[in-house]
């Protein structure tokens, strides 16, 4: 199971009985699986929710089988596009999720605070970023990526050919070509040379 992303939130609220706690955070939870049903377009994923007691905090995650991310990909045009939009989809089921957890324990937002995290996904699209940057070989990359996903890469060969292509076609960042080497004098120097002439 991937972990496409996780949301932790603290709302400095006085603590509920334990049962007006259960009963808001499964209304919570039901709110935010709604969400994530209409906003995620994976077709199969876990939902993990936990809410503790004291100043109200909670953690959730969404995570996925490497083949239910992969069909999700899938959705889109190319494989840099899908987990871009996968990315973004989950980033905004986290958002979603600390406004209404506000709102259901009655918690202004000024009281409250919340924290994201990308896991494998993020974690993915930073290396395309690295091979686009030239920090990192295509080859180097997969290498990152088949430790990143461990056991669940031999589940979906399919993914893995496709990811190992797209590292290879990802387009690379322009760099800055340097200069010839111009010894003690400046570049500025060298070119105005011919104006002094």
């Amino acid at each position: 199971m991937l972990d496409l992303g996780s949301t932790e939130f603290v709302l400095a609220n006085p603590s509920y009985p334990e049962q007006e706690l259960r009963r808001l955070s499964s209304s919570l939870f039901d709110s935010w699986e709604a969400f994530v049903d209409l906003s995620v377009t994976i077709p199969d994923y876990s939902l993990f929710l936990q809410v503790e007691e004291g100043s109200i905090k909670g953690r959730a995650t969404i995570g996925a089988a490497l083949t239910a991310f992969y069909f999700g990909i899938g959705n889109y045009g190319d494989f840099i596009s899908g987990l871009k939009t996968i990315g973004e989809q989950v980033s905004a089921t986290g958002d979603y999720l600390s406004e209404q957890a506000g709102q259901v324990f009655s918690c202004p937002p000024s009281r409250a605070a919340s924290k994201k995290r990308g896991g494998s996904l993020a974690a993915l699209q930073r290396l395309f970023v690295r091979v686009q940057k030239g920090e990192l070989t295509p080859e180097e990359a997969m290498i990152r990526a088949e430790t990143l996903l461990g056991d669940e890469a031999a589940t979906e060969p399919d993914f893995m050919r496709e990811l190992a292509d797209a590292l290879l076609k990802c387009p690379r960042y322009h760099q800055q070509q340097p200069l010839p080497y111009l010894g003690k004098r400046s570049a500025i120097a060298y070119w105005q040379r011919d104006l002094r002439r």
